[in-house]
């Protein structure tokens, strides 16, 4: 998609981003039932799936993202 709108594609950069429970159910305006339903699944979760995302006490965790940079083709 890039090189048909016209870029030059650059090499994905990995990264993983920390989610702060409490400041992501705010600004999500998560009801109260909802987050406890949250909180429950990830207190059931495998340890695999736990682990994985780095689910904090608090409730905060890891996603993956990626940054795809380009450049603008001469």
């Amino acid at each position: 998609m890039l090189e048909r709108a016209g870029f030059a594609p650059g090499a994905p950069k990995r990264r993983r981003l920390t989610i702060g429970f409490d400041a992501w159910i705010a600004r999500m305006r998560t009801p109260p039932v909802y987050v406890e339903a949250i909180r429950k699944l990830q207190a059931d979760m495998p340890d695999e799936v736990s682990r994985y995302f780095g689910i904090a006490p608090d409730g905060s965790f890891f996603l993956d993202a990626a940054t795809m940079p380009a450049t603008v083709r001469a």
